[in-house]
């Protein structure tokens, strides 16, 4: 604003925004986008900083990054609905729920993202997330030598009171209203509805996140796990 009136920025006519390939791969920073109408979503691995920040697995550690619907933040890990899961698989184990930080190992290619890692000594996963018409798969491999439950997370969706539907069904879960909705599906488990406390969500005051909630025992080694996350966008 402090430009004169004659400086060339204010004589630039204005233009479209350039065209986006649908699906980019980003590697500098562990990232698979996808633009789609109206959103962009980002697939992310790996990219944990190296200090430490306050909140640093709420703003790089979630399995997809949405414009659309925005990320929680934790309060607590000692309670699930303070925990900020959304986008997450955590694991409640010794009284806290453990979710992904850094990663051991992970890649990401033009199709998909990939990474190792362990939220708490004794539960190793590997998880793989590919692009999907309307959302994303993600697909784990859990091997525990613990006894824990494990709550795999879709986006956290806004939560308007009388005028927002939930549903919980086995293998699946989903929240919506006359705008759209955010839906998990998968191929084990029991679909449920996390609440979380008021003013966790970087947009909405108050939301709901579908999840899927799964009893793993450390005589399932190897534990493979499908989980196909599905969303529609907010009409705006």
């Amino acid at each position: 604003m402090a430009l004169p009136d004659d400086h060339p920025f204010w004589q630039a006519e204005e233009e479209s925004l350039p065209s986006l390939e649908p699906v980019q791969c980003i590697r500098e920073c562990d990232m698979l986008i996808c633009h789609r109408p109206h959103e962009a979503v980002a697939l992310t691995a790996g990219q944990y900083p190296t200090m430490e920040h306050p909140m640093a697995a709420e703003k790089y550690a979630k399995f997809a990054y949405s414009t659309v619907f925005g990320y929680c933040v934790s309060r607590s890990f000692h309670c699930l609905e303070q925990a900020g899961t959304d986008s997450m698989l955590a694991f409640y184990v010794h009284g806290m729920y453990y979710v992904r930080r850094r990663c051991l190992e992970h890649r990401v290619t033009e199709t998909e993202v990939y990474a190792r890692w362990s939220p708490i000594e004794g539960i190793e996963v590997e998880t793989w997330l590919i692009l999907a018409e309307g959302g994303h798969l993600r697909r784990h491999r859990i091997v525990s030598r613990l006894s824990c439950e494990a709550y795999d997370c879709g986006f956290s969706y806004p939560d308007c009171m009388e005028q927002t539907s939930q549903t919980e069904e086995e293998h699946m879960a989903a929240v919506w209203d006359e705008n759209g909705e955010s839906r998990l599906s998968a191929s084990m488990g029991q679909g449920t509805v996390i609440r979380p406390f008021s003013n966790m969500n970087l947009i909405f005051p108050n939301v709901r996140i579908p999840a899927v909630h799964l009893a793993i025992e450390p005589a399932l080694r190897n534990l493979k796990v499908w989980l196909q996350l599905l969303l529609h966008r907010r009409i705006l």
